[in-house]
């Protein structure tokens, strides 16, 4: 132990869903960095309503992968409990990351992302219309709540109909988002960007299985370290400082963050995502972050 950091005799609530699947067991190197460290924790459901949050030094956001069902729910949810305890990342983030509309403001300040038609649900749009007048090879659609890969779909000039009715049947559960699809992300894979405390930590790289586009492994998809490029990390830096800008605080680093890539046919990295509301952390393939996790968590506990 240092002089930098102890750890709080309450809990911290390791925040999770009520129907993880048990095979997802990342945070198990957290959950031993904190013990290392001396940190008590509980692993709670975010919706279980005996939970009283006052209870717990901090609510760490961990793997609530059932948000994007209900996520008005989740964020009333986020402001209720970070008036009764230290909610991390807080709940001013949680409100802006769990729509991807967020990327509107990452566009407009100027980062690499791919071209982005949004769809809301009352509207009637052809996707391989916009595909067409577009110049898109093939295109690609995603719900703007969402996660792991569900509703998402690629398309070609060839889909027509099958295209539209994907379509208007994903638009019947929320507005969705249509781009161009980046082929690489069958060969090259997605890139993802760890930084613990506004510290760039570690780097991932997700294949997905032959033929496919999902690159989460429930859907196939191996996992490996990678580390960031220099043109990665720059983005990296600069998608992190759009979101400070949304903060009460915006001179406290984020607790966690990752940036997701995909390489763009002359190899230059796009945003694809910003995850800093539940992300997989990839702890298996840099242990140290875990490390660096748990003591971040550490300093920031009330001392009351």
């Amino acid at each position: 132990m240092t002089d930098r950091w102890h750890p709080s005799p309450r809990p911290v609530a390791l925040v999770s869903c009520a129907d993880k699947p048990d095979h997802e067991d990342d945070d198990a190197h957290l959950r031993a960095a904190l013990l290392a460290r001396g940190q008590p924790f509980v692993t709670v459901a975010w919706d279980e309503p005996a939970v009283d949050w006052a209870g717990f030094s901090a609510a760490l956001i961990r793997t609530t992968w059932d948000y994007h069902h209900r996520r008005a729910e989740f964020v009333a949810w986020a402001e209720a409990c970070a008036a009764r305890t230290l909610l991390l990342n807080p709940p001013e983030i949680i409100r802006w990351n769990t729509d991807k509309r967020y990327l509107r403001q990452l566009e407009a300040a100027g980062l690499p992302l791919p071209e982005t038609i949004w769809v809301e649900p009352d509207q009637d749009v052809d996707p391989v219309e916009v595909l067409r007048a577009r110049g898109w090879g093939r295109g690609f659609m995603k719900p703007v709540i969402g996660a792991n890969a569900v509703r998402t779909a690629r398309f070609g000039p060839e889909d027509g109909s099958s295209a539209k009715e994907a379509l208007r049947a994903a638009l019947r559960e929320g507005a969705m988002m249509l781009q161009p699809y980046l082929d690489g992300v069958e060969s090259v894979g997605e890139m993802s960007g760890l930084w613990i405390d506004g510290v760039y930590a570690h780097g991932v790289r997700k294949v997905p299985k032959a033929g496919d586009w999902r690159v989460q492994d429930d859907w196939g998809a191996r996992d490996e370290p990678y580390t960031l490029s220099a043109a990665e990390n720059a983005l990296g830096e600069a998608v992190i400082a759009v979101a400070l800008a949304q903060l009460s605080d915006p001179g406290q680093p984020l607790l966690y963050a990752r940036v997701d890539f995909l390489k763009d046919a002359a190899g230059q990295p796009q945003l694809m995502e910003l995850e800093l509301v539940e992300p997989s952390l990839f702890l298996r393939h840099g242990p140290e972050t875990a490390g660096r996790l748990a003591e971040a968590l550490i300093r920031r506990l009330p001392r009351a």
